[in-house]
């Protein structure tokens, strides 16, 4: 199966559903100086730590500055059977 994305369309409308959990995988530093408001901070360096710490029953959206991370992260979450999903282009789209 092909990694799951969305493109700034969809992304706006999936912010609007309840079963959707929003994680930016920029550094903090990145995060700080400006992310979207219902993001959680989960650096793409440290997933290993935080990948058990996702909500199960939820879609996880992904965002980072350019896609790239993004995609990397969606790919290793759907290996853990993780409904996962990228926005393409990243940040840069909205």
């Amino acid at each position: 199966m092909g990694i799951r994305t969305v493109n700034a369309f969809q992304f706006r409308r999936m912010l609007e559903q309840e079963d959707v959990y929003v994680v930016d995988v920029r550094e903090p530093q990145e995060y700080q100086s400006g992310h979207i408001p219902q993001a959680h901070n989960y650096p793409y360096d440290s997933m290993e730590r935080w990948i058990r710490q996702l909500p199960k029953r939820k879609k996880i959206l992904l965002v980072c500055e350019y896609g790239n991370q993004s995609m990397m992260a969606a790919r290793r979450l759907q290996q853990e059977g993780i409904e996962a999903y990228s926005l393409i282009g990243g940040l840069n789209v909205l």
